[in-house]
This record gives structure tokens, C-alpha cells and sequence, in this order.
């Protein structure tokens, strides 16, 4: 362990330096381009195009054609804008349908979360998990996990054995230890999306098997 802490103490100057060059690049960049107004621009087209496409829908001259366009364009943005989705009408009304079902279990951020998992059929919600999505699942458990131990055993060492280190040695280890940390939190989050998909895959065969069994009753 000592080798390997050494070992990145001799490696830190180069890390430094590559980080310094790139956050100077960064502040060029901003400087230079301004995305933040890109981006402010960006929204109030989108709010033109919204406030435009609500005028041209009131107007009497407008053709049947047209005038279903602009609903579904009205419609879609403002689902969008309201939940944070961008869907087609059919997944609309099966997410707004299974939503109801579900609204004392679950929330929109769940469902947005899972949204890659969600295909609509016979108009209901159905969720896909792949073998893919599971051995992703398990990659990035695995290489958050090997983080957040390596950046333990980094921070513990510099706390028990403080004598070994140097007090800006030991400083930068800290600051280290706390990135790889931090790392290893953000690569568990990006589960999130499987997890939310499992728990909505719980409740879609929950409410099936109750469907089944109203239908069985009402046979009998």
C-alpha cells in the first residue's frame, strides 16, 4: 500500500498539470463562446415556437391538417416541460395511465428515470430489462465498489499513519481519496435507471396478476 501511495505521489505533478492545462481551456472556451447565452437563446426559441404554435392553433384560417399538427406539437412540448419527458401520444396516455395506477408508489423521477426501459404495448406499459442491462448493472457496482474501497484505504491510511506523509503529501492524498469517493458515488448513480426499472417492472406484474384474477371472478 505504501508503494502504490508513493507511487501516485510521483504521479500527482503530471495529474496537476494535465488539470491546470485543462481548466485553463475550459475558461477559454467560456470565455471565448459564451454557452450559457447558446443556451438561453435555445429556450426562448422554444418558448416562441410554443407561444407561435398556440397562435396558429386559434386561428379560424388554419386546416384541419395543420391544426393536428400543432395540437400534437403543444401537447408533446408541454408534457415534456411538465414531467420531463419527450414521448409520442400512445406512450402519453399508457405512462399517464399506469401513473394513476400507481401514483401512491411511485413518482415522475422514478418513471423518468427508467424511461430507456419503457416500451408501450396493447396500449399498457410494459418494462424490458436485457441481460445487457445486467451485466452493465453489475459492471458499474463492481468498479464504484473497487473505487470507494480504494479511496478508503487511501484516506485510512493517510489518518493512522500520518508520520509516513509529509504535510502537503498528506493533504493531497486526502483531496484524492475524496475525488475517487466522489467518483465511485456518481458510477453507482448511474444504476438508478435499473433499480427505478425493476421496482416499475414489480408493479406492472403486480397489476397484471390482479387483472387476471378479476377476469378469472368474473368468469367463474
Amino acid at each position: 500500500m505504501a508503494t502504490d501511495l508513493q507511487y501516485l505521489l510521483d504521479f500527482l505533478p503530471s495529474i496537476k498539470s494535465s488539470l491546470t492545462l485543462f481548466a485553463v481551456l475550459i475558461v477559454f472556451y467560456i470565455v471565448r463562446h459564451d454557452p450559457f447565452k447558446h443556451i438561453l437563446h435555445l429556450v426562448e426559441r422554444r418558448d416562441n415556437a410554443l407561444s407561435q404554435a398556440h397562435k396558429e392553433f386559434d386561428s379560424e384560417h388554419l386546416s384541419q391538417t395543420h391544426r393536428a399538427t400543432q395540437q400534437e406539437y403543444i401537447e408533446s412540448e408541454t408534457f415534456k416541460r411538465n414531467y420531463g419527458i419527450e414521448a409520442s401520444p400512445k406512450f402519453r396516455s399508457a405512462i399517464f395511465d399506469f401513473y394513476i395506477k400507481n401514483q401512491t408508489d411511485i413518482t415522475w423521477k422514478q418513471i423518468r428515470s427508467a424511461k430507456s426501459h419503457l416500451r408501450t404495448r396493447d396500449k399498457s406499459i410494459h418494462v424490458y430489462i436485457t441481460t445487457r442491462d445486467i451485466i452493465n448493472r453489475w459492471y458499474i457496482s463492481i468498479t464504484a465498489s473497487l473505487m470507494l474501497a480504494y479511496s478508503l484505504l487511501i484516506l485510512g491510511s493517510v489518518i493512522t499513519q500520518p508520520e509516513q506523509y509529509e504535510a502537503k503529501q498528506a493533504t493531497i492524498l486526502a483531496a484524492l481519496s475524496i475525488a475517487i469517493l466522489s467518483m465511485s458515488i456518481v458510477f453507482f448513480r448511474q444504476n438508478n435507471s435499473y433499480h427505478n426499472a425493476k421496482y416499475l417492472k414489480k408493479l406492472t406484474h403486480k397489476h397484471t396478476t390482479k387483472d387476471d384474477q378479476n377476469s378469472h371472478e368474473r368468469i367463474a
